[in-house]
């Protein structure tokens, strides 16, 4: 199995894993962390996730693919709370999954300018 292989698979079962979080019943007193933070590092993390299985040589690209995606993935998990009677639809999560979304973005266009200027590919 290569590396690729096991990125695509440990994505899918990470995407069901958010869509079940956000749509199962939690217990108030169940939350470590607030509800926007956890919105915000769940994002960010399956921003980072989706980008390894759909990143390509056209760097901005993928990353562009990866934002809307995930955006996208977010706000329909918002749309299926609202039609779960133990969940709610709610704008703020919305913008709590969009900053966790672009802080990833923002982190990893970093790393690539300083990768590309300090640390160039053989031939560059």
């Amino acid at each position: 199995m290569n590396l690729q292989t096991i990125y695509r698979v440990f994505a899918i079962l990470w995407l069901v894993l958010v869509g079940v979080l956000s749509l199962i019943p939690v217990p108030k007193e169940a939350a470590v962390v607030s509800d926007k933070t956890a919105h915000f590092l769940f994002y960010l993390a399956t921003s980072m996730v989706v980008f390894l299985v759909i990143r390509s040589e056209r760097f901005l690209r993928s990353l562009f693919i990866t934002v809307v995606a995930v955006l996208f993935y977010g706000i329909l998990l918002e749309l299926l709370q609202a039609l779960v009677p133990y969940r709610t639809f709610s704008m703020n999560d919305i913008l709590a999954n969009t900053l966790g979304i672009l802080t990833y973005s923002v982190f990893y266009m970093f790393y690539y300018a300083v990768k590309k200027r300090f640390f160039p590919s053989p031939g560059s």
